[in-house]
């Protein structure tokens, strides 16, 4: 099996109403998150720019792109669906999952599929999903 991931950054603030602690008052946080696709074949086609990669991280840079503005410099809290609520790591990485399996797996690459989606909420701090 190949695996290939690519990293990217937003700033965002968030809330979280029922949290015991500090989240429950709005704040923000530099996040960063990381998507990794995993595949057992190459792009063979000879002389295709993406010749001998599992996909092109343009592709996935360009994904990205598509979302980020819905993301970077937001209250997640109106950004995300229902169904992503409360706006916690977990959430945003199954968010942002959902969003790449749809974006680069579905249509894309045959064999290719998203491993996992981390999303660190802080330095330190971070969830993943993986399905």
């Amino acid at each position: 099996m190949i695996r290939i991931g690519k990293t990217f950054r937003f700033e965002a603030a968030h809330v979280l109403p029922n949290h015991d602690g500090k989240c429950s008052r709005p704040h923000g946080h530099s996040y960063q998150v990381e998507v990794v696709l995993a595949g057992y074949g190459l792009v063979d086609t000879a002389g295709a720019s993406d010749e001998g990669m599992l996909m092109d991280f343009g592709t996935v840079s360009a994904a990205w792109k598509q979302i980020e503005d819905q993301l970077d410099h937001r209250n997640l809290n109106e950004q995300l669906p229902p169904q992503y609520h409360p706006t916690t790591a977990e959430h945003i990485a199954g968010y942002l999952y959902d969003f790449f399996q749809a974006e680069l797996v579905e249509g894309g690459p045959q064999g290719v599929h998203v491993t996992s989606v981390r999303v660190w909420e802080t330095a330190t701090g971070w969830a993943e999903v993986s399905r």
